[in-house]
């Protein structure tokens, strides 16, 4: 028998192949995934040891530290992330975190009298890290990270000073679990941390940025979407 249309023959063909194309592209899985966590910041550091052992202004007989305190108590952090995974057990992740605000106080005495200051601070970063996934049941793994992130540290005081952005590069460290209730879909719990944020604390003009080191902490619970 003739075909009386043999270009519909080869249109047939070739959306055949298009198709059987798509359906094995759509059941590969894509190395590219994103995510968000939400949860509890925390900081530890010793910021009242700091302030009491700066060096005074002036003469110590004309200034005197009576107390300093740091909040270290938790606030709302969270951060979101992509990534690429290279193998089952190894990927790169870009992300960024807010650490939340805290709030600092001292009262010092110069002079002839009493003087109370409270302060702000605000950290974030961008880190950039190397995670290892240990798969150990069916749909649950444990992962840790290891990178460095920029941070990003505000600090602010009643008496109207505000001091200049202050960027440093750290070590960024972290672990986790993760379990994938869903194909493209998992619920996550990370802890994360970074140490030495920020400069000691220094009773100095010349410094505007010397208002505390401290170190950061976040445990978010979130979801990781798998591309």
């Amino acid at each position: 028998m003739k075909l009386r249309n043999p270009s519909l023959l080869r249109t047939s063909a070739i959306a055949a192949g298009l198709l059987l194309t798509a359906t094995a592209f759509a059941q590969q899985k894509s190395p590219f995934y994103a995510g968000f966590g939400v949860g509890a910041a925390m900081t530890d550091g010793d910021y009242s040891g700091q302030v009491f052992s700066a060096t005074p202004p002036v003469d110590p007989l004309l200034f005197r530290v009576n107390s300093a305190s740091l909040n270290n108590g938790s606030r709302f952090g969270g951060r979101i992330y992509a990534g690429y995974q290279f193998t089952p057990q190894l990927a790169a992740e870009l992300g960024y975190t807010d650490f939340g605000s805290r709030r600092s106080s001292y009262e010092v005495f110069g002079s002839t009298a009493n003087y109370f200051v409270r302060g702000d601070f605000k950290a974030s970063g961008v880190s950039l890290d190397l995670v290892g996934r240990l798969l150990v049941a069916k749909d649950l793994s444990l992962n840790a990270r290891v990178g460095v992130m920029e941070t990003s540290l505000k600090y602010s005081d009643s008496d109207g000073f505000s001091a200049p952005n202050t960027r440093q590069a750290r070590l960024h460290l972290g672990v986790g679990a993760a379990w994938q209730f869903a194909p493209n879909m998992a619920a996550t719990l990370d802890y994360q941390r970074v140490n030495g944020v920020g400069k000691t604390f220094a009773w100095t003009a010349t410094d505007t940025k010397a208002n505390g080191r401290l170190n950061y902490n976040l445990i978010s619970a979130g979801l990781r979407f798998d591309f």
